[in-house]
């Protein structure tokens, strides 16, 4: 058994999906507070994004939610999500966040939510094997636990999905 990252279409091999994950804009709890009223994603100054360095998300998201792209090259740019995650929750701006990577921060109260807006991952999580192959008990019991645990985060990103600003779920 191996984890997989990307498209898929592995022909001689039985794959296994793992349920896809969504990106969301994060940022401080009360980052917004000085526009009395809920933000909108228009509300960030570009000088405010944080991006890691596909600095693709950004434009994508706005465009997503029907506004115009966003010049990308403003902003802070990190080479790992952890410190875009760090940098939003000083409060130095706002960033797009994974769902597992953000839920620690969620979950503390460290960032929030402030917009309902999400994107899919353009890329999924495989579980695979070779087609013919017997899976020992072993497998059967990993891969049962892994997906279970997809399965309880699945359960708890779609409650925090239709509540924006809820630092705890």
């Amino acid at each position: 058994m191996r984890h997989h990252l990307g498209a898929g279409g592995l022909a001689e091999l039985a794959i296994h999906a793992v349920p896809d994950q969504s990106g969301a804009p994060v940022a401080r709890p009360g980052f917004f507070d000085h526009l009395d009223r809920a933000p909108k994603l228009d509300d960030i100054d570009d000088s405010q994004l944080i991006h890691d360095q596909t600095r693709f998300w950004w434009t994508a998201l706005r465009k997503a939610a029907g506004g115009p792209g966003v010049d990308a090259d403003p902003g802070r740019t990190y080479n790992q999500i952890h410190l875009c995650l760090e940098a939003a929750a000083r409060g130095e701006g706002v960033t797009i966040g994974r769902e597992v990577t953000t839920r620690d921060y969620l979950q503390g109260g460290r960032l929030v939510r402030p917009f309902l807006p999400t994107l899919p991952l353009h890329d999924s999580h495989f579980l695979i094997r070779p087609r013919h192959a017997p899976l020992s008990e072993a497998t059967e019991a990993v891969m049962d636990w892994l997906q279970e645990e997809a399965n309880a985060h699945e359960t708890w990103y779609s409650l925090i999905s239709n509540a924006p600003s809820s630092p705890k779920v």
